[in-house]
């Protein structure tokens, strides 16, 4: 598994870059919950909050719910609650979380 992880975070950056994005995150199943494994320009204080997310929690934790993408056209701005505060410490607007 650390492997694998390992080779997240060149992929993460690489997606980032062909998706015209700035940051972004890899969580993966582990148990009952999701686990980070990868991170490109999210704040240490972020990664601290999401290194283990619940089912239900925050647009990742949503997504695997709903099995189902969780979008938001600006993190900042969001009003739908799909967005939790601490996301808007992303110096990011459009969000995605798959």
């Amino acid at each position: 598994m650390h492997a694998r992880r390992e080779s997240l975070e060149p992929w993460l950056r690489s997606f980032i870059a062909e998706s015209g994005g700035i940051a972004g995150t890899v969580h993966l199943v582990e148990g009952d919950a999701l686990a980070l494994a990868a991170a490109v320009n999210i704040p240490e204080k972020v990664q601290e909050v999401t290194r283990v997310v619940p089912r239900g929690k925050g647009m990742a934790g949503l997504a695997w719910e709903r099995g189902q993408p969780v979008q938001t056209c600006n993190l900042q701005t969001d009003s739908s609650g799909d967005v939790r505060p601490g996301a808007r410490a992303v110096a990011a607007q459009a969000a995605v979380a798959l």
